[in-house]
């Protein structure tokens, strides 16, 4: 008796501890349900999967009881919900969800040459903006190669504004079990990078706007014909010193070659780095101790391209990070970046767990500050020495002494909801805060998020202020 007493009381104990979830998915186009989609909560230690029916219905029972996010997929979809949505599980209640998904598009076109010719192989990529960490780059959504005919498409694209690129860096001429002689200029094998219409440069490239679910066809590129030039350097130094001469690409452009060199001792003769397309470099040189260096970012246009470097006793930045407060932060996960003001000559360095960091190499010259992953945290000062920093920028040509940076834990929480003209909630859509003041030169004091279910967000850590 006391046994089965004892077994009716575990049980009852499982089923209190358990609980279910239902919903459904429906599409945020249409409205309509979506079929075959598969939800899964995931929790710290368990996870539950389950199926839409024809209905768009789900329903996960014998859930244990606990917090889980929620995740919907779909081939062809993308979550509306920037943010998992959040459902607490317990045997009070079943709680119900009304889940959205996104159809993704495609973009397709053609990509030939200047004779209109077809380009077999090319990548083909859809790039739009994204602002990681607060910094405006272009980020790729989706690519594709060109088929023989020099068509694509691009599938499974989100809704956004895009740009579209082609560009082909590796090619042969295919001449079968024939010998030929080519007479003449030989053709170049290789076509630069390019935009729609022809544009070589962002700024003058077509946007195209894809609809949730769209497809937008005849989006060709023209290629342009790789050139290639030669960047040669010349370094001058201390009589007998052994000097490494290194170049390399210092933006997305791609490049052939020539991208590094070593010299064995410093003389009048340049360092020659051939075959590089048009596009920013930068060359370093240092000798083999490491305490002589210097580097310099070259553009390169439509020339070869002559730089002169003078090897200087290497500069290096040292500081620690202090966190305010008892948040438990990790510093062994954040990172300090220098930022040049041309972006080609950045330095990065790993902060310590004990709160330490040494970045070397940097050049006497002015940086820009930045702080990456202080989650749970903010900026909060920067000192040089014993001065106070107004602004996050260093002028090491005036003082190299070492830096202290706090993180503030006592931020602040915005939230709210995104709504259309119509009153209608809007998921998905994409926020920054920018601070304003003297704050707006402290980019990693900008946050950025994204609306979840219902048009709800929230931003976190936020730096007291305006």
């Amino acid at each position: 008796m006391i046994r089965l007493l004892a077994l009716a009381l575990t049980l009852t104990a499982h089923a209190q501890n358990r609980g279910s979830v239902e919903g459904t998915v429906s599409n945020t186009v249409t409205n309509k349900p979506v079929a075959a989609a598969y939800v899964t909560i995931e929790g710290s230690t368990d996870s539950y999967v389950a199926q839409t029916d024809a209905n768009g219905y789900f329903h996960l029972q014998d859930v244990i009881a606990g917090n889980y996010l929620v995740n919907p997929q779909r081939e062809g979809f993308a979550a509306a919900a920037r943010v998992p949505t959040r459902v607490t599980v317990d045997a009070a209640g079943q709680p119900r969800l009304d889940l959205r998904l996104v159809p993704l598009g495609a973009i397709s076109g053609r990509v030939t040459d200047a004779d209109g010719e077809p380009v077999s192989n090319a990548l083909v990529e859809a790039v739009r903006y994204a602002y990681p960490h607060g910094k405006r780059e272009l980020t790729t959504a989706g690519k594709t190669l060109a088929d023989d005919r020099g068509e694509y498409r691009i599938a499974g694209v989100p809704p956004g504004r895009y740009y579209v690129r082609a560009s082909l860096f590796f090619s042969s001429l295919d001449t079968g079990t024939t010998a030929l002689r080519i007479r003449g200029a030989k053709p170049s094998p290789t076509f630069g990078l390019t935009f729609m219409q022809s544009a070589v440069d962002v700024a003058e490239a077509m946007q195209l706007d894809l609809p949730p679910g769209g497809e937008l066809a005849n989006a060709n590129v023209q290629l342009r014909p790789d050139q290639r030039y030669t960047i040669r350097a010349t370094v001058t130094a201390p009589q007998g010193t052994r000097v490494m001469i290194s170049c390399g690409a210092a933006d997305p452009r791609p490049s052939l070659g020539g991208v590094f060199g070593v010299s064995g001792s410093a003389s009048n003769r340049p360092t020659q780095f051939v075959n590089n397309v048009p596009g920013m470099y930068k060359v370093e040189a240092r000798d083999e101790k490491g305490t002589l260096h210097t580097a310099k970012a070259v553009r390169v246009i439509d020339a070869d391209v002559d730089v002169a470097l003078n090897l200087a006793p290497a500069l290096s930045i040292s500081g620690a990070v202090l966190v305010e407060g008892n948040a438990p932060l990790s510093r062994a996960a954040m990172r300090i970046t220098l930022e040049a003001p041309d972006r080609w000559d950045n330095l990065s360095a790993p902060v310590t767990a004990a709160g330490t960091f040494v970045a070397q190499f940097a050049q006497p010259i002015e940086y820009r500050v930045r702080l990456a992953n202080p989650a749970g945290g903010y900026l909060k000062s920067i000192y040089q020495g014993t001065h106070a920093l107004a602004t996050p920028r260093i002028d090491l040509s005036r003082s190299p002494a070492p830096l202290s940076i706090t993180i503030g834990t006592d931020g602040a929480k915005l939230e709210g909801v995104v709504v259309d003209a119509r009153g209608q909630p809007v998921e998905g859509a994409a926020l920054v805060l920018v601070p304003t003041g003297p704050l707006r030169d402290w980019p990693d004091l900008i946050r950025s998020t994204n609306a979840g279910l219902e048009g709800r967000y929230q931003f976190g850590s936020i730096a007291p202020g305006a």
